[in-house]
């Protein structure tokens, strides 16, 4: 059997992770993206297994940012940019992007790391919903299928439950992106 789309489910196109389900029921769900001002997730390098905070760059939809990154991280441009498995939303392993460049901070402490996402709202044609099942191995993905997709701007996406829980820097509250779907599941 097909399991139902939860709050705070992964929505995960073939390109990468776009974000989470923020709101189930009569066939439509809410998906609020990456690209939000109120988003934190925890992610790491996938060749050096470095580990670092992204958030969403404004006003670029596309560009996420690390701040705070140790000057000696040797994070790349190219790199693959993974979840990281902290907390209890994303499992360890989703591609989130790819490192585009880094840059020292202002103070000479640390460098900002920026990542292309790989995942555009704009361009999403197939969305999928990683769903926890009941113990080990009991994951599955729930397909909506592409006629079922549309992408609009939303002001209450928030961050996903059991997420880091801090806002992005310089968040500001009312506005966020989010792909608003109505789909049956397969």
């Amino acid at each position: 059997t097909v399991g139902t789309v939860v709050e705070g489910a992964p929505a995960i196109v073939p390109e990468g992770l776009l974000g989470w389900a923020t709101h189930g029921g009569s066939g439509r769900i809410r998906v609020a993206c990456l690209a939000n001002r109120e988003v934190t997730l925890s992610v790491l390098d996938q060749r050096t297994r470095d580990e670092g905070i992204l958030s969403w760059t404004p006003p670029l939809p596309g560009q996420l940012e690390l701040h705070d990154v140790p000057l000696q991280a040797d994070w790349k441009t190219g790199d693959r940019v993974i979840t990281s498995g902290l907390g209890t939303v994303f499992p360890r392993g989703l591609l989130v992007g790819w490192v585009s460049g880094s840059v020292t901070d202002e103070a000479g402490r640390g460098k900002r790391v920026q990542v292309r996402a790989a995942a555009s709202p704009a361009q999403t044609e197939e969305l999928f919903f990683l769903v926890r099942g009941p113990g080990e191995g009991g994951d599955e993905l729930i397909h909506y299928p592409p006629d079922s997709v549309a992408v609009l701007a939303d002001s209450a996406g928030g961050a996903p439950p059991d997420s880091l829980g801090a806002p992005a820097p310089g968040a500001e509250a009312g506005s966020s992106s989010a792909a608003d779907t109505g789909g049956e599941r397969s």
